[in-house]
Formats: structure tokens, C-alpha cells, sequence
């Protein structure tokens, strides 16, 4: 591995704590999330017993004062048995442990740990899967599951519209009486709005210190209880090469470009990574070859779409196709009909483009977010609902949902961790690395149906149930 502009930079961070723990001073205990080369348990205690650098006596530490509120991630036992595939994922792992080592902004997921001996620790323990091992904050969920969470409430609303409908004319003054406006309002667009601006920022903390993530979608996005986005999963993130002309992870500078410092637009030739339905097509194009930052700014805007319409950005079948459709035709998640207001649009239409020079930097989405946030906040608020009717759809919501808020790593529509892996999930990208096998897949673009509403059929009876002291003429 080259040296790293970035970490020789910022290797006495002030304020950074990062212990050295031996694996067996680590209790974990349930399995939060696994992919393909790694796993993530959350810690049960640590303590500091029989340690070279700490006595019996320092167990009153910071780390041991927050018990159970971290999680240890290393790789997964049955790497051992691929010495080439181990070795690479140890490379990953401990490049991913030097960049956390070294960040130092809010929306990025801290370390507080690492095994001790560092790098050696694989040898010191002959090898061990669990050798070298990462400890870091825990997080609550990720927004993949409140995208989730939102859609059980968009089901709700409808079922909601369709009690509604069989109401009498007559009866439309009770309702209007009853629930005044949207459920969730401005309310709700404001909150997507700071999670997207608070992603923004940590990609454009990133960026300023040139690197590029290379992986951003919303199951690598984490948030906390209190509603803070901490961006975690830096398998593929790598330094761009250094403005002074030293060789980086990424490769090479394009062939005639000359890069100056801070210059957006120059293109690095490297390897294809990521996950398919948020990669830019400049990655996905073998015509073009090299990229540059702008593809996390790609990124951010399917995330961002996503978050905002409650949908994916494209639904995938076929590598070929789906390449064929980005790249020659230039296709983008539909904008007409999908609810969101115009200033976002424009925004979207920025960050996706498929010119890169064109395209937004994440310091210019950073600005506009905040900017159409004040717009947007600054408008007179919406009344607020009944608060009866109100409970009784948030009551209804968690007796739908089953989201377990404590997996935070994992990604539930597979097993995949796309730290080290990118070939093993369907939203993923097959083909672009070793493996991967894209032939069970299949492309439909714009068909954003509402999910099937079916397992919510047997809560409308209990949601008028909830709703009789109030209009018995509607049991």
C-alpha cells in the first residue's frame, strides 16, 4: 500500500482515543450483521484486564463506562480456507481501520478500538479469522430501514384513504375534524432534507481531503437514535493520488490532463467498484475507463431520491442491460408524478448528470440542501393533526413492523457486506470484479407501483375499531 497523503496528514488527531485491546478483553454477543468476508457483533463489555499498555486498576475507562453500546467487526471464520481471498479482506479491513483512525467529522462512524499489535495481530495469533478486529460506536439503524419504516407509513395512509371512501358525503365534515392536513407534512420532507444534508456533509469532508467512498447507498448509512447520520463501511473508499504527483490506490492521473489542487474534474483510471443501482455511468462505461469524486455526488442522488419518493432509483435485471440503459440511453429515475418539489428536482437533475464536468460537486449539493432546508422551513406550518387519530396510526404502524432497529450493518435483503463484496447481492455490482454472475437479473425502469397492501387488510378493522367512540356510524 502506498502512503497515504491523508493519513501521514493526520496521524496526531487531537482528541483521538483509539485503544489497543486484546480479542479476549472483548465479550460479544448477538450477531448484528455479516457479509461476504466480514461479521459484526454487538459488544456485550470490554475490559482491560491483563493488558501490556493498561493495569488491572484502568477499568474505569471511557470505553468500558458505555457498556453495550458498541459493536467488533472482523472477518468471517471461513475466509481461512482462500488464503488469497483472506488476505485481500485483511488488507481492506485494516486500510478501512487507518481511514476511521484518522477522520475526524460527525456523520462519520468513530472507532474507539483496534486489536492490539495492530497489523501484526493476524500474526501473533497465527492467523486467527478474529486477529485483527475493529471496535467501533454502535449504531441504531440505518437508512434503508427507516426508508422502510416511512413506506409501512405511506401503506397506513392509504388504507387510511380507503376507510375514508366509505364514509358518506355527509360525513366529510367528522373527517375533516378528525385529521387536518397530511399525517406527516413539511415535518417529515424536513427531516429527509437534514439526513440528506447531514450525508452531504460527510461526503464533502471527505472529498476536501481527496477521497472518494466509492460505496454510497442506504444501507452503508447509519443513524442514531437521536437522528444523526453516521456514514460507516469504508472497504472501498481510497485516496485519490496527491496533488505533489504521488501514487495513490486509485491509479494513475488520465493521460494528458494536468491536475492542479482542488481541481474537481481531472479523472484517475480505476478498478470498477460499488453497488449497480447507485454506480455512475462513467464507471459502469468501459468506453471511459477512469472517474473521479463526482461519482459519490452519482450516488448521493439516487440515495437522495430514494429517501425522498420512497423508492428504488431503478429496478435491476441484467448487467448488460442495465449498463446499456444508463450508459448509451442515459436513463434516469422518473421525476414527473414522483411528489418531489421543484427546487429538488433541479437539484437531482445536477447531481445525477451524466457530464462530469457539468455535474455538482458535494460542496455545491452541501449549499443548495441547506438553502432550499431554510426555504422550506421559513413556509408557515401546516396544522396539526388530531392527535387521537394520530396515536392510533402510530400505534397501528408498530404493531405492522417488525424492523429489528439494533442490525444496523446488516443489509436484509441479503447477506452481502459490502465492504469486501460487491457480487453477492442483487442491487449490487456483478461483473466488475472477480465473480459475479448477472444472469438471473432483469431491468424495469419507471414502474414505481405502491407495495402490495395486502398484509395490512386485517389492521382496517382495527383502526376503525380504534376510530367507533368517535363515529360509531363508521363500525
Amino acid at each position: 500500500m502506498q502512503d497515504s497523503f491523508f493519513l501521514q496528514s493526520n496521524q496526531e488527531n487531537e482528541g483521538k482515543q483509539i485503544q489497543s485491546i486484546h480479542r479476549n478483553n472483548v465479550q460479544a454477543r448477538a450477531l448484528l450483521g455479516k457479509g461476504s468476508f466480514s461479521a459484526v457483533y454487538e459488544v456485550k463489555n470490554i475490559t482491560m484486564e491483563d493488558q501490556e499498555t493498561q493495569s488491572s486498576k484502568s477499568e474505569d475507562t471511557s470505553i468500558c463506562a458505555l457498556e453495550g453500546r458498541f459493536a467488533i467487526k472482523h472477518l468471517r471464520p471461513d475466509l481461512v480456507q482462500s488464503p488469497k481471498t483472506f488476505h485481500a479482506a485483511a488488507a481492506d479491513l485494516i486500510l478501512e481501520a487507518k481511514y476511521l483512525a484518522a477522520f475526524d467529522h460527525p456523520g462519520i462512524v468513530k472507532l474507539h478500538a483496534v486489536a492490539h499489535g495492530g497489523i501484526s495481530a493476524y500474526e501473533t495469533t497465527g492467523g486467527l479469522y478474529d486477529g485483527f478486529f475493529l471496535v467501533t460506536e454502535r449504531l441504531d439503524g440505518t437508512l434503508k430501514e427507516r426508508i422502510q419504516e416511512w413506506q409501512v407509513i405511506e401503506q397506513l395512509e392509504t388504507e387510511e384513504d380507503v376507510f375514508w371512501e366509505y364514509l358518506s358525503p355527509a360525513q366529510d365534515d367528522f373527517q375533516d375534524d378528525a385529521i387536518v392536513g397530511p399525517p406527516l407534512g413539511e415535518r417529515l420532507l424536513l427531516e429527509k432534507l437534514d439526513i440528506a444534508h447531514q450525508l452531504a456533509s460527510a461526503l464533502e469532508y471527505m472529498h476536501a481531503h481527496r477521497l472518494i467512498n466509492r460505496d454510497i447507498k442506504p444501507a452503508n448509512i447509519g443513524l442514531t437514535a437521536d437522528n444523526r447520520v453516521k456514514l460507516f463501511d469504508f472497504g472501498f473508499c481510497r485516496e485519490l493520488p496527491s496533488p505533489v504527483g504521488v501514487e495513490g490506490d486509485c491509479g494513475e492521473l488520465q493521460e494528458g490532463q494536468d491536475e492542479e489542487e482542488g481541481d474537481s474534474d481531472a479523472l484517475y483510471y480505476m478498478s470498477g467498484k460499488g453497488s449497480l443501482m447507485y454506480l455512475a455511468p462513467e464507471v459502469l462505461d468501459p468506453e471511459r475507463g477512469c472517474y473521479n469524486q463526482k461519482v459519490d455526488c452519482y450516488s448521493f442522488a439516487m440515495v437522495l431520491y430514494e429517501l425522498l419518493t420512497l423508492h428504488k432509483p431503478f429496478h435491476i435485471s441484467g448487467m448488460e442491460e442495465f449498463r446499456e440503459l444508463l450508459c448509451s440511453y442515459k436513463a434516469r429515475p422518473p421525476l414527473e408524478y414522483s411528489g418531489v418539489p421543484s427546487q429538488l428536482q433541479d437539484l437531482l437533475q445536477h447531481a445525477w448528470d451524466d457530464n462530469v464536468k457539468e455535474r455538482w460537486t458535494m460542496h455545491k449539493i452541501s449549499e443548495r440542501l441547506q438553502e432550499i432546508s431554510q426555504q422550506l422551513d421559513s413556509t408557515p406550518e401546516s396544522p396539526t393533526p388530531n392527535p387521537v387519530c394520530l396515536q392510533s396510526a402510530n400505534d397501528l404502524m408498530h404493531k405492522s413492523t417488525n424492523t429489528d432497529a439494533t442490525a444496523w450493518l446488516t443489509d436484509s435483503d441479503s447477506d452481502d457486506d459490502s465492504i469486501e463484496s460487491m457480487a453477492t447481492s442483487e442491487d449490487e455490482l456483478p461483473g466488475l470484479t472477480a465473480g459475479g454472475d448477472a444472469s438471473s437479473d432483469s431491468i424495469l425502469m419507471g414502474n414505481h407501483k405502491k407495495q402490495p397492501i395486502s398484509q395490512f387488510r386485517l389492521i382496517l378493522p382495527s383502526f376503525c375499531g380504534a376510530l367507533e367512540p368517535l363515529f360509531p356510524y363508521a363500525a
